[in-house]
């Protein structure tokens, strides 16, 4: 199952279909990472409204942790939303954002596309830094 990056001012909206495996849940963080305008992103959404199920596992997960972890060190102002009514999907996103898994980026859930735009309509723009020490 393909995904497609829809990129617009401080949002960046990953839209899975199908079956997700692995390669594309970790391939999708390693490409918005790596974007001429992440420094500037806000918010990512992970549409996966139309995702039947997923081949993801542990290694996968703990793959997209390390590389929020790290991206946090360039960009610590990024929100992630999960768009989804499927549970297990849902769990894979909060997971590779729990504290416990190395990723610290803000994880939020929604059942559809409007709730999730309807919160990040009311959510202020943060210019957050890390300091290193």
């Amino acid at each position: 199952m393909p995904y497609t990056l829809d990129w617009e001012s401080g949002i960046v909206t990953k839209t899975f279909s199908g079956f997700m495996s692995a390669v594309e849940f970790v391939g999708s963080a390693e490409e918005i990472i790596g974007h001429p305008t992440f420094d500037a992103l806000q918010f990512v959404i992970n549409d996966c409204t139309s995702v039947e199920g997923h081949h993801v596992d542990a290694d996968a997960i703990d793959a997209v942790a390390a590389l929020r972890l790290g991206a946090e060190t360039m960009n610590p102002n990024i929100r992630v939303v999960v768009v989804s009514t499927v549970a297990s999907v849902m769990a894979l996103f909060l997971a590779a954002g729990h504290p416990l898994r190395l990723g610290g980026s803000e994880t939020h859930s929604f059942a559809s596309m409007l709730l999730a735009r309807g919160w990040i309509q009311d959510q202020p723009t943060l210019y957050g830094f890390r300091r290193l020490t």
